[in-house]
Formats: structure tokens, C-alpha cells, sequence
């Protein structure tokens, strides 16, 4: 390991605003998970109210990225960005404390109205997260920043999932317990965004802001697709997000339907998932030392696909699990050899996930132009959202023909083949050249 990288943390600016980053990843999905799985264990009195309710709550966290991602973008643009963070952070502060009544008094609107909030939250932070760092750090140390931030990302999400998941099925400890977590964290959050040194952004205040939405939003998908530089880094990026979609998506099924194990086995998958994409990230700005390349790229990604392919063949054939069956506990699941090619190829998959995302984000921070790269960003954020849902509707037409969860796993996995071909080519073609010769 290159322990140079470690010291951007020594740095006035990147260890608060790491902090200020990773409690709102950790709160976003503590809460989410809180929420849903109170749903789910004491609030839904049936499968179908659950489930409906679950559909609900995904669409109302993605939507605010479709509507305000334009705006977020120009924001970011016209004012000073960390102006902007300490009013994201003090916004977080009070959802958080609604949604811990809403939680509290079991009041499902007012969950639902804070998790709309929290998506905005999240909509206009995105951003300000990728064009911050770019303006202050010098160019060799951006890659190393941005592969500890999708690292920690994929950590808090991982955190906020579990501690979240437990906080709500403890019953009236447990709430007590993540209620006290959540508002601890956000105020950390906040106290951590009054450290990042405010001289640190660039911004350009004669920027004339576009409020009307639908007009801001069309016009921005249009910069970025006329872009021939980074229109097909957007597209990789959110192929990523597509591909993470699906495989969340489908894993508690495939954990539980497929491979009849019980719900600690399905943490386990959780784990691997979220470490493997965050080792990925560091390994990578390890091997690229700082220099900003894509020539690994199409390398990695045609990883995701053999341990996808690899995945689909380890997997036993499909069983259905009654509901009076013994699901399979963690001991005697990793016990098995043939369990653990699947645990291999999973954390592998994610890992080469984690390796190919890094340079795709970094290029995208660096290649784009100063004065509108938090708007490019922000259009990233939009095709990215819509990329998962995009994601959501192909397992929908996948599984109504008939297609097992194991199939969908190969399918992505030949379907992300030809993707890794296309950036080769792109790549043998010098059509991705580096952000030096821009």
C-alpha cells in the first residue's frame, strides 16, 4: 500500500469534508433502511403492503434527482460551494429530526415526506462532492481523493444498511438506539462542514441561473451528450450504477430463493459487496499512482463480467425455498466450498466494479471545464438516475419471461462484455484522449 495517499487526510480541506460526506451517505441509507424495515416487521400487516410501500419509497428517494439535479449544478457553479454545504448539512439536520418523530410516532407520511427530503438532500450535494476537490488539490492527488471517497461511500452505505436494518428490528430499544444515532451523526456532519475552509472554492457569481426546471434540465442533457469527450464517461459511470442496481435489487432474493440461506447470509453478501467496490477503489489509485488513466478500464470491467459468468455456473440450480424450510445459517453456509466460489466471485465482481469506477469519476472531475463542471456533474447525476431505473424495469422484463435470478446475473454479466469492448475500442481509437491533450 502507498501510505502517501493517506496524507490527503492531513489536509485542511479533504478530511472535513470526508467526514461531511460520509455521514450524509451513512444517514441516507441508515434512515431508508430504518424506515423500510420498520415498515416491513411492525407497520405493513401484509407481503403485498410491504412490497408496495418499498416501490414507493425507492421512487420518492430518486425523484428529486430528476427534477433538481439541473438546478443543483448551477447552483454549485454561481455560488460558493461550501456555503452551499453548510446549508445541505443544517438541512440535514432538521430531516433528521423529523424523520425521528415521523419514526417515533410511527407516522408513515411524515417518513415518506422526509425521505423526498433527503433525496434532495442528496441531489444537491452530489454536485458540490465531485467539483470541490479538483479546484484545491493538485491534479496527482485528485484520483487518490476521489477513490477514497467512492470507498467511503460504499462503506457508509454499507453501515447505514445494517445499523439502520438492526435499529428498526430491535423494537423499542433498537428505534431509541438509531434515533439517537441518526441526529448524532447528522450534527457530526454539520460540524464537520464548518471545518472545510470556505477560500476553497471557485465559483463565478455572474452566472445567470435558469429556474425554470424541464428548460435547465434539457438543456444540460444536451451540453453533455454533444460532449465527445465525456459523454461516454457518463455512460460508464452510470453502466455502473445500472449494473450495482440490479445485482441490490435481486441479492436478498438470491440469497434467500436461490442459495436457501438465511438473512445473516444475506449481511455477509451485503459486506462483500460494499468492501469489495471500496478496495477496488484504493487498489486502483494505488496501481494508477496518482496518473490519471483509462487504459485499465476496459481491463476491469471485463472482470465484472467473467465473475458475473462465473456466478451464474457456481450458483446450485434453482429451488424453492417453503415457508416451513431451515434457511441455511452463516456457519454452515461458508462451511460449504462450493458457497465459497460464490462468495469469491461476488467480492471479486464488486472489486473489479470498484477498479473501473474510480478512473471513470476522476476523468469526468478533471476533464470537464471549471466554470460549469459542477453543471456536467449534475447531468452525470441525472443520467445515472435514470440508468437505475432503467436497471429496474430490465429485471421486471427479465424475470417476466421467466428468467431466473442466476440467468439475470449472466445476462448482465454478456451484456457488460460488449460494454468493455466498446471502451476498448474507444480507447485503441484515441477517442478518450487524456485530459493533458483537452
Amino acid at each position: 500500500m502507498n501510505w502517501q495517499q493517506f496524507e490527503l487526510f492531513k489536509t485542511r480541506l479533504f478530511l472535513p469534508f470526508f467526514v461531511t460526506q460520509f455521514c450524509g451517505a451513512f444517514n441516507d441509507n441508515a434512515y431508508k433502511l430504518f424506515l423500510l424495515t420498520l415498515i416491513s416487521y411492525s407497520l405493513s400487516r401484509t407481503q403485498t403492503g410491504s412490497e408496495y410501500y418499498q416501490v414507493i419509497a425507492s421512487a420518492i428517494y430518486i425523484f428529486p434527482f430528476f427534477i433538481f439535479s439541473a438546478l443543483a449544478g448551477q447552483l454549485a457553479d454561481k455560488y460558493n460551494k461550501v456555503t452551499l454545504i453548510w446549508m445541505i448539512k443544517f438541512l440535514e439536520v432538521i430531516l433528521i429530526a423529523l424523520g425521528c418523530l415521523g419514526l417515533s410516532s410511527n407516522n408513515i407520511s411524515l417518513m415518506m415526506l422526509v425521505l423526498f427530503g433527503m433525496g434532495i438532500h442528496s441531489t444537491f450535494f452530489g454536485p458540490i462532492k465531485y467539483s470541490l476537490l479538483p479546484e484545491q488539490l493538485p491534479r496527482q492527488e485528485v484520483l487518490s481523493a476521489t477513490a477514497f471517497l467512492e470507498a467511503s461511500t460504499f462503506m457508509a452505505i454499507l453501515l447505514g444498511t445494517i445499523l439502520g436494518t438492526i435499529s428498526a428490528g430491535i423494537y423499542d430499544q433498537g428505534k431509541c438506539l438509531g434515533i439517537v444515532m441518526l441526529n448524532a451523526v447528522a450534527c457530526l456532519g454539520l460540524i464537520a462542514s464548518f471545518l472545510i475552509p470556505r477560500e476553497s472554492s471557485q465559483h463565478d457569481a455572474s452566472y445567470s441561473i435558469d429556474w425554470k426546471l424541464w428548460r435547465s434540465t434539457k438543456n444540460m442533457l444536451r451540453t453533455i451528450s454533444g460532449d465527445r469527450q465525456m459523454f461516454p464517461i457518463v455512460l460508464g459511470i452510470s453502466w455502473f450504477w445500472l449494473i450495482g442496481a440490479v445485482i441490490l435489487m435481486k441479492l436478498p432474493d438470491y440469497v434467500h430463493y436461490v442459495l436457501g440461506a438465511s438473512g445473516t447470509v444475506f449481511a455477509l453478501f451485503l459486506s462483500l459487496f460494499s468492501i469489495g467496490i471500496a478496495m477496488g477503489s484504493i487498489c486502483i489509485s494505488y496501481w494508477l499512482s496518482g496518473r490519471l488513466s483509462l487504459r485499465l478500464v476496459p481491463i476491469c470491467m471485463l472482470g465484472v463480467s467473467v465473475f458475473a459468468i462465473d456466478l451464474y455456473w457456481a450458483t446450485p440450480l434453482l429451488h424453492v425455498v417453503s415457508s416451513d424450510q431451515v434457511l441455511t445459517s452463516l456457519w454452515r453456509f461458508t462451511y460449504s466450498m462450493s458457497n465459497v466460489r460464490i462468495m469469491i466471485d461476488f467480492f471479486m465482481l464488486s472489486f473489479c466494479g470498484g477498479l473501473f469506477i474510480v478512473p471513470l469519476y476522476t476523468y469526468l472531475q478533471m476533464g470537464c471545464e471549471d466554470a460549469k463542471r459542477s453543471r456536467l456533474i449534475a447531468a452525470n447525476n441525472i443520467i445515472n438516475a435514470m440508468a437505475m431505473v432503467m436497471g429496474s424495469v430490465l429485471v421486471m422484463l427479465l424475470l417476466k419471461l421467466n428468467l431466473n435470478i442466476p440467468s439475470v446475473f449472466l445476462i448482465m454479466g454478456g451484456l457488460n462484455f460488449i460494454v468493455a469492448i466498446i471502451f476498448w475500442i474507444l480507447n485503441w481509437l484515441s477517442l478518450l484522449q487524456p485530459i493533458s491533450n483537452r
